[in-house]
């Protein structure tokens, strides 16, 4: 199954690492904006989890990638780039 999504985070987004689930509570990255949720829950078989890992990972580098472009590109740096 292919997902694409494009999506805009506002001033009141925020991610954290959280327990969820209604009877297992199981550890996940949580993403919310108002009431929307997007959660990255690991696989339930353990070993399933290096490989998620490693998404996390790539997850994290990426988003440090896109942060320094963003921090430099912003307006207030003196090139203007």
């Amino acid at each position: 199954m292919a997902i694409n999504l494009t999506w805009s985070p506002c001033a009141d987004t925020a991610a954290s690492m959280q327990f969820v689930g209604m009877v297992h509570h199981e550890p996940a990255l949580v993403v919310t904006q108002g009431t929307d949720r997007l959660l990255l829950v690991p696989p339930r078989d353990r070993a399933d989890w290096p490989q998620f890992a490693r998404l996390l990972r790539e997850i994290r580098d990426s988003a440090d990638e896109l942060r320094a472009f963003l921090d430099f590109a912003t307006p207030t740096n003196s090139e203007g780039r």
